[in-house]
């Protein structure tokens, strides 16, 4: 989500999450002049994507937005995981699955991220 009338549409229907890209190689990507309209809705969680975000701008990006959830699709560790949700902030970890994906390696997550 990105155009403010196309948030305010969305928001109308009262879903519980709305997310915003904020990986600059993505075409759904966000902008960098990119603004939540006034008025958003407090009940509707704000999800932040990111790919291998510098954590320090990932931490700016959640006090700009006022995020309630980071969704990491990178290569983020279980420390790192740990790290961010020590400071408040929720976290969704997205693994690449394939064929040969060991899934006992999201048990190692459990304790940093969302359930």
């Amino acid at each position: 989500m990105r155009e403010h009338e196309n948030m305010r549409e969305v928001a109308a229907l009262l879903p519980d999450y709305m997310g915003f890209i904020f990986y600059e190689r993505s075409k759904r990507f966000v902008g960098k002049e990119f603004e939540i309209p006034k008025g958003f809705p407090n009940s509707i969680k704000r999800v932040g994507v990111f790919v291998n975000e510098n954590w320090d701008a990932l931490l700016q990006k959640v006090a700009d937005y006022r995020l309630d959830f980071v969704q990491l699709h990178g290569s983020e560790t279980m420390d790192e995981c740990k790290s961010i949700k020590g400071k408040g902030v929720r976290v969704i970890k997205v693994f690449q699955v394939d064929g040969d994906f060991d899934f006992d390696q999201t048990k190692l997550f459990e304790s940093c991220v969302e359930n």
